[in-house]
């Protein structure tokens, strides 16, 4: 179909776009301690890169460095990563998945370790998947992780290993630290980042905090919709065919939209609640298993709740293209297919399907067009089939940001 094309084009498109603007003042250094300045393009990293793509101006060829070859690359006043040959555990956190041994289970890696605290005390930061890590470093100890792991014991019971709050019990020795602001830590950023400046702060010595708080954004939308629909449905027993033709209809709704906290807010969940509906007659249609002409209408009314992803591509802070993949779950209100004579009733059942969207979002309004899959509307009868399709246009109104 078209909308395929469309939207391939619309996507390649907006990614030349966006790929004008994601280039960023930074550096790296080499395995020759050279610092080369740059432009990084930042990608807003939820978990810990092994490569990164520069230039060295706005026209000059887009190179790629990897973990082998450069030692530290950063953004300015944003990241930093360094690159270490650690041990880490990758035991898992997830409970149908927990070790029965309360060791860590160390492997030597090498990884680009994200910079959270700069001084006397560094604390660094890993992210794959769902795995989370934290590393330290003193002048007396070389870089290792702090230990946290779940695991389940002999009578299936799920305990923790924390053994994290021993070594910074051991190596944070001050007088500002007491053993409850260990024994109450959480193994999380915040938490952590607070420890590594109050004991940097006791040692006296300046303090680089690269550590960014991204929240997620929350934004309603108001929108109206246009929708272009078309029904068929067809008996396969008698070989009656109904095509309700198309229709042009309005419907209504609000969209909620948490934009996620990496990737430059390129990234959101949406949940779009809207009514719609399609009412049609067909008459005389001339139905083989009777002997006159019979007339038959349909009423369909939905609530539709679309759910699913969308993805933006920025030009600057006001005006922006997106796409959108969502699954659309349909709860029918007292809908059916009518016939005059001596056929009973069909009711008509919810149908879920999925939409592919694109559209363009300017300050607060916002203009797209959506195609809806095929959507099979009577799936309770054995020998009758339905096909209903809709393209629609939405215009939206965002009221207001959390």
């Amino acid at each position: 179909m078209n909308i395929y094309l469309i939207a391939l084009f619309l996507f390649f498109s907006c990614s030349q776009i966006s790929a004008q603007i994601q280039f960023e003042k930074g550096y790296f250094i080499n395995n020759n301690r050279d610092t080369i300045h740059c432009f990084i393009k930042n990608l807003d990293w939820k978990g810990n890169p092994k490569s990164f793509k520069y230039r060295y101006s706005d026209t000059s060829k887009v190179k790629t460095n990897s973990i082998d070859s450069v030692m530290e690359f950063g953004i300015l006043d944003v990241v930093k990563y360094q690159r270490f040959n650690v041990e880490i555990d990758r035991s898992s956190e997830q409970i149908n998945l927990l070790s029965l041994d309360k060791a860590p289970i160390f492997e030597k890696e090498k990884l680009f370790l994200k910079v959270l605290i700069e001084s006397h005390a560094n604390l660094y930061y890993y992210e794959s998947g769902n795995l989370r890590r934290f590393f330290y470093s003193t002048p007396q100890e070389p870089i290792k992780q702090l230990i946290y792991k779940s695991y389940r014991t002999g009578n299936n019971q799920i305990a923790k290993n924390t053994t994290f709050k021993q070594q910074l019990l051991k190596s944070f020795q001050c007088s500002s630290i007491n053993i409850d602001d260990i024994k109450l830590l959480d193994y999380a950023t915040k938490p952590l980042i607070s420890l590594f400046i109050k004991y940097n702060n006791c040692e006296n010595t300046q303090i680089n905090n690269y550590f960014q708080e991204k929240k997620m954004k929350f934004f309603f939308e108001v929108k109206t919709q246009i929708r272009y629909s078309k029904l068929s449905i067809k008996d396969e027993l008698a070989n009656l065919v109904v095509n309700f033709g198309n229709k042009l209809t309005a419907s209504v709704g609000f969209s909620s939209e948490i934009v996620l906290p990496f990737n430059k807010d390129r990234w959101s969940i949406i949940v779009e609640p809207s009514f719609q509906y399609f009412s049609s007659v067909v008459k005389n249609v001339n139905d083989r298993s009777y002997f006159r002409p019979i007339d038959i209408a349909v009423n369909y009314k939905s609530i539709e709740i679309p759910i699913g992803l969308k993805h933006y591509f920025h030009f600057n802070k006001k005006s922006k293209l997106f796409l959108n993949a969502l699954y659309v779950l349909d709860f029918q209100l007292k809908s059916k297919v009518d016939f005059s004579y001596y056929r009973p009733d069909l009711i008509v059942t919810s149908g879920n399907n999925f939409v592919l969207g694109t559209g363009f979002f300017y300050n607060r309004y916002s203009i797209e067009a959506r195609y809806h899959f095929q959507r099979q509307v009577l799936s309770r009868y054995m020998t009758w089939n339905s096909k209903y399709e809709t393209i629609s246009v939405i215009l939206g109104y965002r009221l207001k940001k959390s």
